[in-house]
């Protein structure tokens, strides 16, 4: 595709200058491994429900305009690096609001890290005070559904939770689907 490591990184250069052109061939460049990367990220229950092509072209209009992010002498692979890590967080990032993300992925998936950064009022003293309402509020549910929602914001899947609370799996989802909604409504409230 390329030549050597300066075209590369002309290319990059120019694709964070706007060019079409440049973009187009690093489209070219990163489709195949990027869509083959989403493929083994989504699993096949993910992918009933989203489009792998839809995923692809998401991604890369997100890494277009967060270009800026790479440094001013990037490669090919960094701008890879910037593809596949944005490929990892808006690929569970779609599959939560579809609500079918299991983690089934088989791929090592990157930590994920926002193509833009936060605006100043999410700074990390913002996002500590949040959770500490969160939880203030979760520990103001019944124990029922507290526990549940403890249970699961430590990661635990609902089999986990199911085991540890002496419930069936399918109570232990209707009662953190539950508890959902009751924290929503104190949340809003």
């Amino acid at each position: 595709m390329f030549e050597s490591e300066s075209e590369e990184r002309q290319v990059v250069r120019a694709a964070r200058e706007g060019s079409e052109d440049a973009q187009a061939r690093l489209l070219e460049a990163c489709e195949k491994p990027l869509r083959s990367f989403l493929k083994k990220k989504m699993g096949a229950k993910l992918q009933r429900h989203l489009s792998v092509s839809d995923l692809s072209q998401e991604v890369f209009a997100q890494v277009f305009r967060a270009m800026d992010h790479l440094v001013d002498d990037a490669t090919l692979d960094d701008f890879k690096a910037l593809l596949f890590r944005n490929a990892d967080w808006i690929s569970m990032r779609r599959g939560q609001r579809a609500q079918r993300f299991t983690g089934e992925s088989i791929v090592e998936a990157f930590q994920p890290e926002e193509a833009r950064p936060p605006a100043a009022s999410m700074g990390p003293v913002t996002r500590a005070d949040e959770m500490d309402k969160v939880h203030r509020l979760i520990d103001s549910l019944d124990e029922k559904y507290s526990s549940v929602l403890r249970l699961r914001m430590k990661g635990e899947s609902f089999a986990e939770i199911a085991r540890a609370l002496g419930l069936t799996e399918d109570n232990a989802r209707k009662r953190c689907l539950r508890a959902s909604q009751k924290l929503t409504e104190k949340l809003q409230g």
